[in-house]
């Protein structure tokens, strides 16, 4: 299944008796390699322009996650999530991701001082008041306006209408 998704649509994969080993292999070099993917400067932002078609410019910028496996290659963001996020390494990588995306922003600003940063937060980041506050903290010592870093939620994070949710949400 994943060697199918892997090459996109239209394909098919024939099982073969084995054929998972590389697979399960795959996964535990992703599983494990993904602490010494930040420490290592495997990982990297890419930048998506967000348009207004209305003027035809750029009005903002979104920040999207790669990594580059030194022996598995480029790995795509749904392959390796959510590992991040069982694993616990999602914190780390996430508050690098606002730490990186402020920091370009901020030069970006330089030129265009309207431009705005979208980065997605993971519903894990949300859940802990630890990692809750540092985010708060980058977003403040970035010494950007509200507002500027538009960050971005999972639609099963707006489900939980809990008062402690909406607290987080609000801070």
């Amino acid at each position: 299944m994943y060697q199918a998704k892997q090459q996109g649509r239209n394909c098919f994969r024939v099982y073969r008796p084995g054929g998972s080993e590389s697979a399960q292999q795959r996964h535990q070099a992703l599983r494990g390699g993904l602490a010494a993917a930040l420490r290592d400067g495997q990982l990297s932002l890419a930048w998506q322009p967000q348009l207004d078609l209305a003027s035809r410019r750029c009005v903002g910028m979104e920040a999207l996650l790669r990594w580059q496996h030194p022996t598995l290659g480029a790995v795509r963001p749904m392959d390796f999530i959510s590992f991040a996020e069982s694993g616990g390494q999602i914190v780390p990588i996430g508050e690098w991701v606002l730490q990186q995306a402020c920091a370009q922003l901020v030069q970006w600003r330089q030129r265009d001082p309207q431009l705005r940063v979208g980065v997605n937060l993971s519903p894990v980041q949300l859940a802990d008041d630890a990692a809750l506050d540092r985010l708060c903290g980058i977003l403040a010592d970035s010494g950007l306006a509200a507002g500027a870093v538009e960050l971005e939620l999972t639609e099963n994070l707006l489900v939980d209408r809990s008062p402690v949710m909406l607290g987080r949400l609000g801070r």
